[in-house]
């Protein structure tokens, strides 16, 4: 399910969208949000994965890719204390980032401009 479109939003996020630009304050805010594709030039999104974040603090989170490949923990009562881990995985490939992460829009990083698009494998 299109998410965006199935609530009357025009935009379509992707690679190219940083998804906290619009998720912090302006919309739903999200603590940790990105699209995650089934290649590295982020043209097929992956539906359906899991993607996992585990803060400094010890706290994990979990959610699943929407069928845009699009990923997303609300913020609410909840902080991800950066620098984190994360990692995704479907039913027979896991794929971890090697490096911790600081900036929790995912989108604002694997834009596709210098680094790949968001990916499993």
């Amino acid at each position: 399910v299109n998410i965006h479109k199935s609530k009357g939003v025009n935009t379509t996020p992707g690679k190219n969208v940083a998804c906290l630009g619009c998720h912090n304050g302006n919309a739903l805010d999200f603590m940790f949000a990105g699209t995650v594709f089934k290649d590295k030039a982020g043209t097929i999104p992956a539906a359906n994965l899991e993607v996992r974040v585990r803060g400094n603090d010890g706290n994990g989170f979990i959610t699943h890719s929407d069928s845009d490949g699009n990923f997303w923990l609300p913020k609410g009562n909840n902080t991800l204390v950066t620098p984190a881990l994360t990692g995704c995985r479907d039913g027979a490939t896991t794929s971890v980032m090697t490096g911790d992460i600081t900036d929790t829009n995912c989108n604002g990083c694997h834009n596709g401009n210098g680094t790949d698009a968001l990916h499993l494998p």
